[in-house]
């Protein structure tokens, strides 16, 4: 999947490279641009790749195009190649990480809001109705049976009757727990 994201990316670059290389040759014709930069088709695509997007390169490009133009091209691709896969490797890793980010947050705040919720319900609608600071499996159900409790769980995506099933789990040993453990 990178490795076609590139040749496209590459491929654009090209297209792009060869419209303005056109453009290039039609505006420069007569002027002492053409002779210098745009007397051809390659010539133009040569200028604006060496002078406008690999400007440090330019020296070594050149040097051993004079050698091998075989060369030459293979080097272009190499440094285009490993450009464009780093820069997408690199934005890969940074949107995976903002969305690991993002769903931990989102998760937390879930979390968050069902703590705030149930925490007020316990302490507003007097879910320790004997006082013992413990919450029992009774005093448990009346709690989530409350329409605010039931709303809140469902906005959360909590299904209310497994949550009242998952009570008889917490409660097996027919022990209330502190409120801390619950």
């Amino acid at each position: 999947v990178a490795c076609r994201s590139v040749f496209f990316t590459l491929v654009l670059l090209l297209l792009f490279t060869y419209v303005f290389s056109v453009a290039f040759m039609q505006f420069s014709r007569g002027t002492v641009l053409e002779q210098k930069f745009f007397s051809s088709m390659g010539t133009a695509i040569w200028t604006l790749i060496l002078k406008c997007i690999l400007t440090d390169q330019q020296v070594i490009i050149e040097a051993v195009a004079e050698e091998s133009w075989v060369m030459a091209i293979l080097m272009l691709f190499f440094i285009l190649f490993g450009s464009l896969t780093v820069m997408n490797m690199l934005l890969g890793v940074l949107v995976e990480a903002i969305k690991t980010v993002s769903t931990i947050e989102r998760e937390q705040l879930e979390v968050d809001f069902a703590k705030k919720c149930l925490w007020e319900m316990i302490d507003k609608g007097h879910a320790d109705q004997d006082g013992d600071n413990r919450i029992s499996e009774e005093e448990y159900r009346n709690v989530l049976r409350t329409p605010q409790a039931m709303a809140a769980l469902t906005s959360l995506g909590v299904d209310v009757e497994a949550a009242l099933d998952y009570g008889r789990l917490l409660f097996e040993d027919g022990e209330p727990l502190t409120f801390g453990h619950f």
